[in-house]
């Protein structure tokens, strides 16, 4: 049975129709002329703003990266936003971790901690608990003794149970998941935070639940295959193409409609088996989904989420034309837990290549590798030769002068043959102070700018950097800002208003070939020139490149500005327009865990959805990805030391 809140999402996604837009007539949500989906009546008072899914804590999206600074202990782990009333909860993490000042909590805590104590009395005891202090008319957050790893555990064990009742809707799972769980707890930081037998609850806890909240994601998809027949006129439409500047957005003939994206039964693409969290080698790698599913990095748990959900996913390995091996290295990495991470990283792939029940089938040909630096994973080119990175980085895979490196080590880690360059995760938040920030080609006051640190450490960045600054500070049209201090960099904002305001902007190379720089350039309208002669950019299969970019080489910077100063208006407005384009595919949406439960998230998405229409479904950077593993699929499942005969 199709449930209403699935009926609600299918409107909303499938359809591309923004919620606000949704008029409600007589208890009938009525979108455009045929999606009509009935309105609980429950909880919803007349003249009251709906939302999607029924919110039971208004916690504030707190999720973050870890903070610029050194710091302390506490800044190095957790990264807290301190929103007014909730202050009091996490300094007393720090304080009473095992909240023994509270009888309550202490005596709670003793029921989760005793092993002789079976999961199924625990979730009955989190639930007296919760229904006792409702009870008193308190939450668990405002609770007389703040306690938030008690916070974490009740929620946890809630969520088992909620699994496991058929009452609970999938809607009504993911927004307890995500306001309850990881708005107020395991998304704000580090896992080994959470990680306290203590209070019943451990790393893997999180990451069975996790994995449990996307299956039952995608059950409900299943269940959406053959939706009912007001919904049939509306299969495969999609929002029209918005014309700007020369040429209107491209609509390339093999982008999927939104329903082959989404749901499993209707898909034609390929299929990826997910190798499961747990697998030997990769449960240290795929700890803290939630926290390190943000910042540049967190494209790494966005694939896993979009191949575990989506159209493209497959639970039976038989029928796979690729395995995905998860694992976010980076986000490890730049917490700098444990100290020796990198050595850790490359034994737990090297475990995990050992025992992957498929790998040898194909030498690996078939197993896909998202790797934010190839090495991370010390022993790439020897263990993974013949498998599929999925990497931004298409240089050297280290922050580190080529130089640096040894003779072995100083070819290429990326292999256009058989790896894919991704871009990194923008996040919507992100995203938009650079879009809004974009004027008109005639209102740009600067000619050519940039703006960023000289990395003196950098033998390679710090050469190009110091020629665009001598080749480009003499013109009076430019702003070139190549600082020595991270203290001096322009803030985000400030950032948005310089690309926002500049024609062209300049991508030179920095620790590495690629840099954040050039997607945020995209967004503000901006026509990037890079300055990198061994990058390669996301997607070039599928799209020409050369049409929204330049890309000069770097021992000729000299000559660059003459250059520019000759393209004419209607040449730029032809970079620009494909520019508007190409972005939307270089863009990850947020995953459907999240912005069916914040409305926050969801606002940012409808704003960037006017943008790039379908950006949700079928037009973004994991859809891309797909594309190019159809291309490459072999219909013959063998590797290079393999033998046949009939």
């Amino acid at each position: 049975m199709v449930e209403q809140g699935e009926l609600e999402w299918w409107c909303w996604q499938i359809h591309s129709v923004a919620w606000g837009q949704m008029e409600t007539v007589d208890g009938i949500i009525v979108v455009g002329d045929g999606c009509r989906v009935v309105v609980e009546a429950e909880g919803h008072e007349e003249g009251e703003e709906r939302s999607m899914l029924r919110h039971s804590c208004s916690g504030s999206n707190l999720a973050g990266g870890p903070p610029a600074g050194d710091g302390s202990h506490n800044e190095t782990l957790i990264h807290f936003a301190r929103v007014a009333g909730q202050a009091a909860i996490f300094d007393r993490m720090f304080e009473d971790p095992l909240c023994e000042g509270s009888p309550e909590w202490s005596q709670y805590r003793a029921v989760l901690s005793d092993p002789t104590i079976s999961s199924t009395n625990k979730t009955s005891e989190s639930m007296r608990f919760y229904e006792a202090l409702s009870s008193r008319g308190k939450s668990l957050l405002d609770h007389e003794y703040p306690c938030l790893l008690g916070v974490v555990a009740n929620t946890y064990y809630r969520l088992l149970m909620a699994l496991e009742d058929p009452s609970y809707s999938a809607g009504r799972v993911v927004d307890m998941y995500v306001n309850e769980l990881v708005d107020n707890g395991i998304g704000n930081a580090y896992y080994t935070v959470f990680d306290k037998p203590e209070w019943g609850i451990s790393g893997s806890s999180f990451k069975a639940l996790r994995r449990s909240v996307l299956l039952s994601l995608r059950a409900s998809r299943d269940r959406l295959a053959d939706p009912p027949t007001p919904m049939n006129d509306f299969e495969g439409r999609r929002r029209e193409s918005v014309e700007e500047g020369l040429r209107p957005i491209a609509l390339p003939p093999w982008e999927p409609s939104p329903s082959e994206v989404l749901i499993p039964a209707r898909s034609n693409g390929v299929k990826v088996f997910v190798y499961s969290e747990g697998s030997e080698g990769l449960d240290w790698l795929t700890s803290g989904a939630e926290f390190c599913r943000h910042n540049q990095w967190g494209m790494d748990v966005t694939l896993h989420d979009f191949f575990t959900t989506s159209g493209y996913s497959t639970s039976d390995p038989q029928q796979a034309d690729y395995f995905l091996v998860p694992g976010w290295p980076a986000c490890h990495y730049y917490m700098r837990l444990p100290d020796d991470c990198q050595n850790r990283t490359t034994e737990a792939y090297e475990d995990a290549v050992a025992t992957l029940p498929y790998f040898n089938r194909t030498s690996g040909r078939d197993h896909l590798f998202p790797i934010y630096f190839a090495d991370y994973f010390q022993g790439f080119r020897e263990k993974i030769p013949d498998s599929p990175i999925l990497t931004p980085e298409t240089e050297i895979a280290w922050e580190r002068s080529v130089q640096d490196f040894p003779p072995e080590e100083r070819q290429n880690a990326f292999n256009s043959h058989k790896d894919i360059a991704i871009p990194p995760l923008l996040e919507p938040s992100r995203i938009v102070p650079f879009a809004t920030a974009a004027r008109g080609l005639h209102e740009r006051e600067i000619f050519a700018s940039f703006a960023g640190k000289a990395w003196s450490d950098i033998r390679e960045a710090y050469t190009v950097r110091r020629k665009m600054k001598e080749a480009f500070s003499a013109h009076n049209d430019t702003v070139i800002l190549v600082e020595e201090s991270m203290r001096d960099l322009l803030s985000q904002d400030d950032m948005a208003r310089l690309l926002g305001n500049s024609v062209f902007c300049l991508v030179p190379r920095g620790r590495v070939a690629w840099t954040v720089r050039l997607y945020e350039i995209l967004w503000a309208d901006c026509i990037p020139i890079i300055l990198s002669d061994f990058l390669e950019l996301p997607f070039e299969q599928l799209f020409d490149v050369t049409q929204a970019t330049i890309k000069w080489p770097q021992d000729d910077v000299e000559n660059l500005y003459r250059y520019l100063k000759s393209i004419s208006i209607d040449t730029i407005e032809g970079y620009r327009a494909a520019g508007r384009a190409l972005r939307c595919w270089y863009t990850y949406p947020p995953g459907d865990l999240y912005w069916l439960a914040n409305p926050a998230v969801r606002e940012s998405l409808n704003f960037l959805e006017a943008l790039c229409p379908n950006l949700s479904t079928s037009r973004n950077a994991m859809v891309a990805v797909a594309e190019i593993l159809k291309r490459r699929r072999r219909a013959t499942r063998t590797g290079r030391r393999s033998f046949w005969h009939k």
